[in-house]
């Protein structure tokens, strides 16, 4: 029976906002928040680049996997840590971003119950987008997905669109929650990044830009969820989850 691992990566230098797995979210470190509320029934690790968030991991109880290589991206972080522990090839890698505190274990379920029933794929998961600030924001990352749940781009602009005007009335937006076989991982983190991927700055764009495999997309519903990408996301965050 394959093993389910969840791998939170979480890198100390980000560029949009300096020691992001560290920022307190009421009272807690961010990274902690997310490391519990993905604790339910798996292995987890956090996948980490710095001494300082190593600390703060094992004082709480929670596993780390150091990789110091300068990376791209989250999955590419977590591509690097397989073989710094013990996977069979059937084995379920969750990713989930160091940057979603509000992830619940229910979503997890979801993404891997998907997985489970198209293992040749890899799995994201999306959400509603419920106003036009979130529509027209570039940390807001917009899916285009087909009636049979494949994704066919992502993009931080605003699609889809009308001729005349920006309408979000059928825009979703990426949730950071992955699910990948150690195979997908692996030719992940050897394909070398694509015009498409550089320029909008999403990560699996990398699997249809190269015809790695589809990427099965699953739908989280119309719910408040906030991902940290600035400083200023923080008081948003606390405030959602206060009214949880």
């Amino acid at each position: 029976m394959p093993k389910i691992i969840i791998l939170i990566p979480a890198r100390y230098e980000s560029s949009r906002f300096y020691g992001k797995p560290l920022a307190m979210i009421n009272g807690k470190e961010m990274l902690i928040r997310v490391l519990e509320r993905s604790t339910f029934k798996y292995e987890v690790y956090a996948v980490i680049n710095n001494n300082l968030i190593g600390e703060v991991v094992k004082r709480n109880g929670f596993k780390y996997i150091m990789v110091e290589e300068d990376c791209k991206t989250g999955t590419d972080r977590i591509g690097l840590a397989l073989d710094k522990i013990s996977i069979n090839e059937d084995d379920i890698l969750v990713n989930v971003q160091g940057d979603e505190p509000m992830v619940s274990p229910w979503m997890i379920e979801k993404v891997i119950e998907m997985k489970k029933r198209f293992p040749d794929s890899v799995v994201n998961a999306f959400s509603s987008i419920n106003s036009e600030k979130e529509f027209e924001s570039k940390a807001s990352i917009k899916m285009i997905i087909n009636k049979n749940s494949d994704l066919l781009y992502a993009s931080r602009s605003t699609i889809p669109s009308t001729k005349k005007t920006n309408n979000f009335s059928l825009a979703v937006k990426q949730v950071c929650i992955y699910a990948f076989s150690p195979k997908h991982l692996r030719t992940f983190i050897d394909t070398e990044r694509g015009k498409i991927e550089c320029s909008e700055d999403i990560e699996i764009l990398r699997f249809i830009e190269n015809s790695i495999c589809s990427v099965k997309m699953v739908d989280l519903g119309n719910i408040n969820l906030k991902a940290v990408d600035y400083k200023e996301d923080i008081l948003l965050v606390e405030k959602l989850l206060d009214e949880e």
